[in-house]
């Protein structure tokens, strides 16, 4: 793709990158430091150590209770007065990871107490499963959990942290997400949310969230339950794919719940590939997985999430200008809806009578980054280079003017699936194209001592009256472009990594 990086040169990006080398450490230390002043929670009958959800930057306080930002009716798990584990993962990665560069005990102090209070006290004493995701999450002003069904999908937590601090509860949160199962006798169906009813939703993005959590169960204390656990869930989804085509439904049909797939609805979503899932979050659970499991018992996962991929990525048709196909006919493999061609906004999958979710282009790169670093595979490069023009880096390049309609987390994935081709190639030019974006995020996405969370991808997750460039969401990814930037600042000074990734949270 040298013609890619000719491009780019001609439009000047390559020399604004090199032109802008400003130590953005002061600027990530003055945001962790209102981190851990402004948002622990103080609100309700019971203040605790606890992190807030959402901050209105200027108030200091939490935004309108009435605000529909990463909420609504039936999703409020990161709502405006929530606090919510599962979407703090990069919040907590920074602060470890700025206690370990600077010596500052308070980062690192802030997240234990904030662990050790919420490990301690919000598990649910029936189940042991934590009040977080989309759904489910606790309410620091009315001190209590949100009364919704459990979700566990996507991400990967910073478990060795949470393991530390509360062993036997994140191992009851662990062996928990088993709950999601419905009947083990008949087949490992799962329904995503629990408690999980008598049909399965056997979602990927949340099969692999299961796989990776157990296969870390098993790394830290070697029961081999948790790995026939992370094998069979493993097999589970992998025998749902089309024979022929291998191609996994996001909503796929299981044999063993023949009625769960009678209505044309569910038979319609069994029959196609949606949200580019078995291309995207599961691979990535997949690889994380296998890493922890090591070559011997990981080796099954990592060929899985590489044949997911390639049966995925064999069929988009990737265009010069970046675009490609990505809902597919589960039996025949061919694209069932028009093409992807714009990689930052949601992009709805219809051509009546048919539809499907809709899709975020740049996903796919993303996570064929991630995949590319974790494995090594020369033709995961190829397919990322493919797809370069889907990130319109020249929109990047002004520092000034209004600012792209973006995620502050959507543009921390794609930060780090540059950082990550780098750190897999060794090719300098990703390195700066990360950077790129990492300058546009301290120009438009920092203001006064803080990282905003910008326009949300999903529609549902917008409000007008809530001005987003003076919101800080964990949710909408402030802390994941924070640390984001410093893991590219530290590349570029030569320095070792201080942070795992996280290449699939929401956003």
């Amino acid at each position: 793709m040298e013609h890619v990086w000719r491009a780019w040169l001609a439009l000047g990006l390559c020399g604004v990158v090199l032109a802008g080398e400003s130590d953005p450490m002061p600027q990530l230390r003055r945001f962790a430091d209102h981190l851990v002043e402004h948002t622990r929670d103080r609100y309700g009958p019971k203040h605790t150590p606890l992190f807030v959800s959402q901050l209105d930057i200027d108030t200091k306080a939490l935004p309108p209770a009435s605000s529909k930002v990463y909420a609504t009716s039936n999703r409020g798990g990161a709502g405006p007065t929530t606090s919510n584990l599962q979407f703090d993962s990069a919040r907590l990665r920074l602060l470890y990871a700025l206690t370990e560069i600077t010596g500052e005990r308070k980062y690192a102090a802030a997240a234990d107490e904030y662990l050790r209070y919420c490990l301690a006290n919000l598990p649910e004493k029936k189940t042991g499963l934590l009040p977080w995701g989309d759904h489910r999450g606790y309410d620091v002003v009315r001190d209590e959990t949100i009364r919704a069904p459990h979700e566990f999908k996507l991400t990967y937590p910073p478990w060795d942290h949470m393991y530390r601090i509360a062993p036997k509860a994140v191992t009851r949160a662990i062996e928990g997400l088993k709950l999601h199962i419905i009947d083990e006798t008949k087949s490992y169906g799962f329904n995503r949310h629990c408690p999980p009813g008598g049909a399965p939703h056997s979602m990927n993005s949340s099969g692999g969230a299961y796989i990776a959590a157990w296969a870390f169960l098993h790394r830290k204390t070697g029961e081999r339950k948790y790995l026939e656990w992370a094998n069979r869930m493993a097999d589970y989804l992998w025998s749902l794919r089309h024979p022929t085509t291998g191609l996994l439904a996001a909503h796929p049909a299981d044999p063993a719940y023949p009625a769960a797939f009678k209505s044309e609805r569910a038979r319609a979503r069994a029959g196609r590939t949606e949200y580019m899932g078995m291309a995207t979050w599961y691979p990535c659970n997949l690889l994380r997985a296998a890493a922890l499991l090591g070559p011997k018992h990981g080796a099954k996962l990592r060929d899985q999430a590489l044949a997911c991929i390639r049966a995925f990525t064999s069929r988009t048709d990737v265009q010069p200008d970046g675009s490609f196909y990505a809902s597919f006919d589960l039996a025949t493999g061919k694209p069932l809806l028009g093409r992807i061609t714009e990689g930052w906004q949601i992009i709805p999958q219809i051509t009546p009578p048919r539809w499907s979710n809709g899709v975020v282009g740049i996903r796919l790169p993303i996570t064929l980054a991630f995949a590319r670093k974790m494995t090594g595979e020369k033709d995961l490069r190829e397919r990322f280079d493919e797809l370069l023009p889907l990130f319109h880096l020249e929109r990047f390049s002004k520092l000034d003017g209004k600012p792209e309609p973006v995620a502050a987390g959507l543009l921390a994935q794609a930060i780090v699936a540059f950082l990550n081709m780098h750190q897999a190639t060794s090719q300098r030019s990703y390195l700066d194209q990360a950077w790129l974006l990492c300058r546009y995020a301290l120009a438009h996405f920092y203001a006064d001592g803080w990282f905003v969370c910008g326009e949300p991808t999903v529609p549902r997750y917008r409000d007008r009256k809530v001005n987003v460039w003076r919101l800080y969401s964990n949710r909408g990814g402030s802390d994941a472009l924070a640390l984001a930037v410093l893991r590219v600042w530290r590349a570029r000074s030569g320095e070792p990594d201080v942070a795992d990734d996280d290449p699939f949270c929401y956003f």
